[in-house]
């Protein structure tokens, strides 16, 4: 049996892994469409998108329009007389006229168990809210922001261990082999609507979501950590230098909220978040809004990952002293 015509939107690696996978199982993937290259890094030199990288390898055709709206734009899809459009990650909105194209549906894959996280960002927030599962939905896409019904999902386990990227390359294979499934099998599937009361909405990643604060309880650091490691990773100021945090973990065996447990269980004199509490092989404890934090290993601005009780001897930090200088608050 021959298997479904598709016109791939995708940009970044996850898209990637998933248009390989399509042609690698037979389907006919007849042209792709990707973001525009963009400078990046120090010499900001144009690199071609993943998603392109893996088209050019398999001889097919790529286009990289900077406008969809367009008339142009909306009569070459519909020269390409697909079954299916397939949209992973590729970062733009589409609109009812290319929505409408393929013969059979324009399906998205999203990294969540929708309704959940729609939105831009749904991995991050999964390890950044501590959820203990998640997955991928197959929808068939409607003009709305992860919206439409859905025609697939498949459910998975998250694990304490799990990191931005050990997540997404957890979730990249069964979304592939889901998104394979609902195409070859879309004539049987009935659409079922999302229960759109019960959507929740994820933001953007920002540049300010890495500052910690150490007013927050100190179970939030963890999964801050694991959402946003190793880019752009998590970091606190200490005398105007950007500290990065590389490992840490939460010290349940000092507890309290303000108030400090010395290394040796014995309650200590109240502490203020983003006081130390104590330096030695536990690294560096930190009293945090609720809760103590322990930080491992630290990587200051310039320097080489070390030890946390290395850079609290360069620094000369001891209990009692503060690392307070935080992104919305003075220490209290």
């Amino acid at each position: 049996m021959q298997k479904p015509s598709v016109v791939f939107f995708g940009t970044p690696q996850i898209a990637a892994d998933t248009l390989e996978y399509l042609i690698n199982h037979e389907f006919r993937v007849k042209v792709v469409i990707s973001q525009p290259d963009r400078p990046k890094g120090r010499g900001l030199h144009t690199e071609k998108t993943p998603v392109k990288l893996t088209a050019e390898r398999y001889g097919i055709s790529v286009y990289q329009p900077e406008k969809l709206r367009t008339a142009d734009f909306t009569e070459l899809l519909k020269s390409f007389n697909a079954d299916f459009f397939a949209v992973i990650a590729y970062g733009r909105i589409l609109s009812k006229d290319i929505l409408q194209i393929p013969h059979q549906a324009c399906l998205n894959i999203h990294y969540s168990l929708l309704p959940r996280y729609r939105g831009a960002a749904p991995v991050h927030f999964t390890l950044i809210n501590g959820d203990t599962e998640t997955g991928v939905t197959v929808i068939k896409m409607d003009e709305g922001m992860d919206t439409g019904d859905i025609v697939g999902v498949r459910r998975l386990p998250v694990s304490e261990e799990d990191r931005l990227a050990s997540l997404g390359n957890k979730l990249t294979l069964p979304g592939a082999e889901l998104l394979a499934e609902v195409m070859q099998n879309y004539v049987q599937i009935t659409p079922v609507p999302q229960m759109h009361a019960a959507a929740t909405y994820t933001g953007k990643i920002t540049a300010d979501m890495s500052h910690i604060c150490w007013s927050d309880s100190a179970n939030t650091h963890p999964n801050l950590f694991r959402a946003l490691h190793p880019s752009p990773g998590i970091f606190f100021m200490y005398k105007e230098r950007r500290i990065k945090i590389t490992d840490l973990r939460t010290a349940p065996e000092h507890i309290g909220t303000h108030k400090g447990y010395g290394a040796g269980g014995q309650e200590a004199e109240n502490y203020k978040y983003g006081q130390v509490i104590s330096v030695g092989k536990d690294g560096i404890l930190i009293a945090c809004g609720e809760g103590v934090l322990s930080l491992l290993q630290l990587k200051p601005e310039g320097k080489n990952d070390m030890p946390a009780g290395d850079f609290a001897n360069g620094y000369g930090i001891k209990p009692g002293d503060c690392l307070h200088e935080n992104r919305t608050e003075e220490n209290k």
